[in-house]
């Protein structure tokens, strides 16, 4: 589902280094429950690159947090929040292009907004 075009060089590394992998995997729940709790826009904007090259390097590990995610939310608020993790995804090609990382960065701040308004009972997970 996504494309890898972050660097060739950072991708394979991620890819066979065992080491930098759990570091990203570490990283990544870090990042993403910053952009989901933080009430700052220039924060999440902040954010919004180095959390899109993670998810570009190891888009399935990505997919595997924000299903625990969803799990660790009340049952109530489940589907929302899925519906909410889709539109990180709108117009979204993980490649370099200015484009590319501009959309990302408004979906972002799209999602931590509307996180806040609409699931004021979601909890961190890591």
């Amino acid at each position: 589902r996504l494309e890898v075009s972050v660097g060739v060089g950072f991708s394979k590394m991620i890819k066979e280094d065992p080491r930098c992998r759990a570091t990203l995997n570490r990283v990544v729940p870090v990042l993403f429950n910053l952009v989901a709790f933080e009430k700052s826009t220039s924060k999440v904007w902040s954010l919004s690159r180095p959390l899109a090259t993670a998810i570009a390097c190891d888009g399935k590990s990505f997919d595997g947090f924000c299903a625990r995610f969803v799990q660790a939310q009340p049952e109530s608020e489940r589907a929302c929040l899925s519906n909410l993790l889709k539109m990180l995804y709108v117009d979204i090609r993980f490649d370099t292009s200015y484009q590319s990382k501009n959309q990302f960065t408004k979906n972002l701040c799209r999602f931590s907004q509307a996180v806040q308004s609409k699931l004021p009972r979601m909890r961190m997970v890591v």
